[in-house]
């Protein structure tokens, strides 16, 4: 599942409900899934929350945290484009370890570089 994150007004508190990701995530079916999210600073509306990039970057990775997402590297261009921008992930605890390996070497390497030794 890739889900581009999107910027929008929190409030004044700029927290969102403590049960939002629990409702998308409260499945069994998920520990059988590999989620990923990418963060691309230029949807932000850092201005209007008052926050620097980095700062919005750090708000998200801790809120993606909260419910098992990791931060991974990744030579995915978009991503590459500005050093705000996040890609994360979270790893189901019954994915394969096969295809594991295979989502961790993608993150680094295109899918063309696979071609010739069969990842």
């Amino acid at each position: 599942m890739k889900s581009p994150l999107r910027s929008a007004r929190i409030g004044e508190d700029r927290e969102l409900p403590p049960n939002c990701w629990h409702f998308a995530l409260d499945f069994e079916a998920v520990e059988e899934m590999i989620l990923f999210a990418m963060g691309l600073s230029w949807h932000w509306d850092t201005q209007g929350l008052g926050l620097s990039i980095r700062r919005y970057r750090v708000m998200l990775s801790k809120l993606f945290a909260e419910q098992g997402f990791v931060e991974y590297p990744t030579t995915e261009p978009n991503i590459g484009m500005d050093p705000g921008n996040i890609l994360v992930a979270r790893i189901g605890k019954r994915v394969d370890q096969q295809v594991v390996n295979r989502f961790l070497h993608r993150l680094l390497h295109s899918p063309q570089d696979g071609i010739n030794n069969g990842v």
